[in-house]
C-alpha cells in the first residue's frame, strides 16, 4: 500500500512538473520564437494549458510563475528526471533576457547539473554558456572564462557549429568585461567572420552590436557607427520575432554619438532606446538607456533631466536586484535647494554603464521622490512616446 501511495505521488509530481513545462513552453515560443530548442518527449498529457495572445501577456505569465517554475525544476532534478529539469531551466530564458532575474545564477547552475545528469552535450553546452555569461556579469571572471572555454569545446565536440560560435562570442565579452579589449576584439572579429559564413542575418547583427560596442569604447567611432547601422538593417528583418535587439542598436548608436560629441544625435537615439526598452518591459535595458541619457543631459547642461534620469535608472536597478544599483544611486545629486552634508567620492560620474548588469540582490535605498515615476520618465525621455519614431 505504501509503495502504491508513493507511486501515485510520484506520478502526480511528474504531471505537475510537466504541466508547468508545457505552459511555460507555450509562453516561451510567443516571447522568443527565434530560439533554437531541444525537443522534450512528455510522459504525461498536460491539459488546459494557458494560451497567450501576445508577447507581453506571455512574458508577464513567465515572470509571475518564475518561482513555481524554478521549484518544479528542482523537484525534477531531485527525482532525477534530468531531461525535464533541464527544460524547466531552459524555458526560463525569456525572463532572464528581459527581466534579468536575481535568481539567474541558480537557474543556470540547476540547468547545468541537469544537463550533466542527462548526458546531452548540446544541453550542457547551452548551460555552460549561460552560466559563464552570468558569472561575467557578476564579476567572477576566472570562473566565467573556465565555463565559456568548456562551452566552446562541448559544442564543437557535439558538432554544433552555431552553439560553438555563440559560446566564443560570450568568451569575447568575458575578455572585454575583464579588461582585455585586444583579446576581445580579435576573437569578435573571428566570430563575425564565422557568422557571415553561416549566413544567419540575426546572428550576424548580434555580433555586429558586440563588436561595435567594443570599438566605440576604444574610440573607433566611425567604424562602430557603420557596424551598428548594418546591424540595424539586418535585425529589422526579424523585428517581428525579436523586437529587443533592434532597440539595442539604438542604444549602441547613442553611445557612439555621445562618445563622438554629437549630442543632438545621441539624445535622439537614446530617447528612442528608452521608449523601446520601456515598451518591451526590458527594465535593465531601460535603466542602461536612462543612465546614458543622464550623461547626455549633463553634457548639455540640463541638470534637472540628468538627475531625474539617474534617479529613475537607480530605481529600476534596485527593483530588479542589479549590483549596479547602489553605485548608481550614489551618483544621483540632491534636488535644488537640498543641502548635502557629504558626497561619496568613490564613483566616477562620467563612467558609462554596461548592458547586462544582473543578479545579486542589493539593499534598497530611500530616495526623495520629487516627481511621480511617470513624470520622471517623460522628462527623461525628452518627448512624448507617440512622437518617437518606430524602433
Amino acid at each position: 500500500m505504501a509503495e502504491d501511495t508513493e507511486a501515485v505521488r510520484e506520478e502526480a509530481m511528474l504531471a505537475m512538473s510537466e504541466w508547468y513545462l508545457g505552459a511555460a513552453s507555450a509562453a516561451d515560443v510567443v516571447v522568443t520564437p527565434y530560439r533554437r530548442r531541444l525537443v522534450y518527449s512528455y510522459r504525461t498529457s498536460p491539459s488546459e494549458l494557458p494560451a497567450f495572445s501576445d508577447r507581453d501577456e506571455a512574458l508577464a505569465w513567465l515572470d509571475r510563475q518564475r518561482s513555481n517554475l524554478s521549484a518544479a525544476g528542482q523537484v525534477a532534478l531531485d527525482h532525477r528526471w534530468a531531461e525535464l529539469a533541464w527544460h524547466l531551466s531552459d524555458v526560463l530564458w525569456p525572463v532572464q533576457l528581459y527581466r534579468k532575474s536575481t535568481d539567474r545564477k541558480d537557474i543556470d547552475v540547476r540547468g547545468l547539473a541537469a544537463a550533466r545528469m542527462w548526458g546531452d552535450p548540446r544541453a550542457e553546452g547551452r548551460m555552460l554558456k549561460r552560466l559563464g555569461r552570468t558569472c561575467t556579469t557578476l564579476g567572477e571572471h576566472d570562473r566565467a572564462e573556465q565555463l565559456l572555454r568548456k562551452a566552446v569545446t562541448t559544442y564543437a565536440e557535439s558538432g554544433d557549429a552555431e552553439g560553438s560560435v555563440e559560446a566564443q562570442e560570450m568568451l569575447a565579452l568575458a575578455y572585454r568585461d575583464s579588461g582585455r579589449a585586444d583579446a576581445a576584439a580579435e576573437l569578435l572579429a573571428d566570430v563575425l567572420a564565422t557568422r557571415r559564413r553561416l549566413g544567419n542575418s540575426r546572428d550576424i547583427g548580434l555580433t555586429l552590436i558586440s563588436l561595435a560596442d567594443l570599438l566605440s569604447g576604444r574610440g573607433n567611432l566611425a567604424e562602430a557607427v557603420e557596424l551598428l547601422r548594418e546591424a540595424g538593417r539586418l535585425l529589422d528583418q526579424s523585428v517581428a520575432d525579436d523586437p529587443y535587439n533592434p532597440v539595442r542598436v539604438k542604444l549602441g548608436l547613442a553611445r557612439a554619438y555621445f562618445d563622438g560629441g554629437d549630442l543632438a544625435a545621441a539624445d535622439l537615439a537614446v530617447t528612442e532606446a528608452i521608449e523601446g526598452m520601456k515598451r518591451l518591459g526590458a527594465a535593465i535595458g531601460e535603466a542602461d538607456a536612462l543612465e546614458l541619457a543622464a550623461r547626455i543631459a549633463a553634457r548639455r547642461g540640463d541638470a534637472t533631466r540628468s538627475r531625474l534620469c539617474l534617479q529613475r535608472a537607480a530605481e529600476l536597478l534596485e527593483t530588479h536586484g542589479s549590483p549596479r544599483a547602489a553605485a548608481l544611486r550614489r551618483q544621483v545629486p540632491a534636488p535644488p535647494g537640498v543641502q548635502v552634508i557629504s558626497q561619496p567620492q568613490d564613483v566616477d560620474p562620467a563612467a558609462p554603464g554596461r548592458p547586462d548588469g544582473e543578479p545579486e540582490p542589493v539593499p534598497e535605498t530611500d530616495a526623495d521622490h520629487v516627481t511621480s515615476a511617470h513624470d520622471q520618465h517623460q522628462r527623461c525621455a525628452g518627448k512624448p512616446a507617440e512622437q518617437i519614431g518606430d524602433s
